[in-house]
């Protein structure tokens, strides 16, 4: 779950991952991870040991990059692999979103039949916006003279606008 969220590019996204023995003997060794965690955010793993029935917190962070706010979503998932009484690495899961009953939508909108594997999203709204400025560099006051102007095309939004295209009806053929 989310417990600090962020919409901005640098803004860091803070999770707590709660890990639960739902089964019938203790697991122990079990790690947490998470490939979009920034490196070395993720705190309290690895967890030494879980009882049937006990719980353990563990905090990551994510940090917010452009193709992040280009995509104009998060998706987080972190795994959990522990180790049986009766072997090594043979206990795992792959968090939910809160609730392993209902099956929830990814980023795109999209889902897999399967209700206990669904990613966490966090939305970003975009904002697409240009700033054009257009400045004289050599004037002219007579007849014939040719003005030259710098047009700045700035991205003034949160997301990367492409195929910009610049018309200008008194510009010279």
């Amino acid at each position: 779950t989310v417990t600090v969220s962020g919409s901005s590019l640098g803004d860091v996204i803070e999770y707590d991952i709660v890990v639960t023995n739902t089964g019938n003997v203790t697991v122990s060794n079990i790690d947490i991870t998470d490939a979009n965690a920034d490196a070395g955010s993720i705190v309290g793993s690895p967890i030494a040991s879980l009882a049937p029935g006990s719980s353990a917190t563990v905090t990551v962070e994510q940090t917010i990059t452009q193709s992040d706010i280009d995509a104009g979503y998060i998706e987080n998932s972190a795994t959990a692999t522990g180790d049986s009484p009766s072997g090594t690495d043979d206990v795992s899961d792959v968090s939910d979103a809160g609730d392993e009953t209902v099956e929830t939508a990814d980023g795109q909108g999209n889902t897999d039949g399967d209700p206990t594997n669904d990613p966490t999203v966090t939305d970003i709204t975009s904002s697409p916006e240009l700033t054009v400025t257009k400045t004289v560099t050599v004037s002219g006051s007579s007849l014939g003279d040719v003005i030259e102007y710098d047009i700045v095309v700035t991205n003034t939004g949160n997301v990367t606008v492409s195929n910009i295209d610049i018309t200008d009806a008194n510009a010279d053929a």
